[in-house]
């Protein structure tokens, strides 16, 4: 076993242990080391893993992901390397960005939302549910949606 699938094998120990699952990003990596073995190339730089991440195939954001597993693998090998080139954050980034969150104010905070009136669409059709030919019975709507039997409704339980 090489050197890198060594520490790849202990950076993915060491962040499950944290509580990642890294499913994706071991692929990645995995296909990474195989693409620097091929190229009989022993240690990370920008310029392989750049060339790597852009390999044809793939639109901008996949190209991101995967530059993004490289970054976090190398800036792990940093710690014990200095050898080690980590990408720089700005070099392919995810051309969608981050998502914009919503900033609550404080009306929104403390103030309970209006409630929302709908009319009905035809009030006579709740007094028909159950049966014609009295007054609705109580479990009409629950039978109608959850598609219980009657007499498990009627009958109660010992």
């Amino acid at each position: 076993m090489s050197p890198l699938c060594q520490s790849l094998a202990d950076y993915l120990a060491v962040r499950r242990a944290l509580g990642y699952r890294l499913d994706s990003q071991e692929k990645l990596l995995g296909q990474f080391l195989e693409y620097l073995e091929a190229r009989d190339l022993e240690r990370i730089t920008i310029a392989h893993a750049l060339a790597w991440a852009t390999l044809p195939g793939g639109s901008p954001r996949w190209h991101a992901k995967r530059l993004r597993a490289v970054r976090m693998f190398a800036r792990y090998l940093r710690s014990t390397e200095a050898s080690v080139e980590v990408p720089p954050s700005d070099l392919l980034p995810d051309p969608r960005g981050r998502a914009v969150p919503y900033i609550y104010t404080p009306r929104d905070r403390y103030e309970p939302p209006a409630p929302v009136r709908r009319p009905a669409r035809r009030p006579a059709a709740a007094q028909t549910a159950c049966n014609t030919s009295g007054p609705p019975c109580a479990d009409s709507g629950l039978i109608a949606c959850s598609t219980r039997r009657a007499t498990v409704s009627i009958v109660p339980a010992n």
